[in-house]
């Protein structure tokens, strides 16, 4: 909340110890930190909610994250941000054990040479899935209606992917 703290800005009383983690690791990167701060001052409500049982793939792969369009207890429109942590914590492990001085893994177009610190790609998720909430990809989200064209997913992935890969850029750089 940024008016906590004489303007200096805060957690409120609901924040768990986990939103205070993926906070730490997601302002450990600048495009994280523009990304947090998009966050905490968006005119949307956004939820994040973190799985840590279901897995869900496509053909892409695991799913790491969805946002999705939904109405809080009181009725209030909201953005729902949804970290799938066993699917991050299984590509993740995937990542380091084919991981090798020869070879290397890719991901999200970043090339993946070492081992990657945990929670890295829920970090990584976070970032995207708040490209999510803008009010430009919430116009192309409306748009696209539950059953986006391919070309409706590409435009709505573009922005959100794009600051995905720069966050894991700067994080495997620290």
């Amino acid at each position: 909340d940024t008016t906590l703290n004489d303007g200096e800005g805060g957690f409120t009383e609901f924040a768990t110890d986990k939103d205070k983690q993926y906070a730490k690791e997601l302002r450990s990167s600048e495009t994280g930190e523009e990304q947090f701060e998009k966050l905490v001052s968006s005119d949307e409500k956004i939820v994040i909610n973190y799985d840590s049982e279901t897995v869900v793939g496509n053909d892409e792969g695991l799913v790491l994250g969805k946002t999705m369009d939904a109405e809080n207890n009181k009725g209030d429109d909201i953005q729902e941000i949804t970290i799938f942590e066993k699917a991050v914590e299984l590509t993740e492990n995937f990542i380091n054990e084919n991981v090798t001085s020869e070879q290397s893994v890719e991901i999200e177009g970043v090339l993946i040479e070492n081992d990657l610190k945990k929670g890295t790609l829920g970090t990584m998720t976070l970032g995207h899935e708040i490209g999510h909430t803008t009010k430009k990809n919430l116009k192309l989200r409306n748009k696209a209606g539950k059953n986006p064209t391919s070309k409706q997913r590409k435009k709505i992935e573009k922005k959100p992917s794009a600051v995905g890969k720069k966050i894991l850029e700067e994080l495997i750089k620290n």
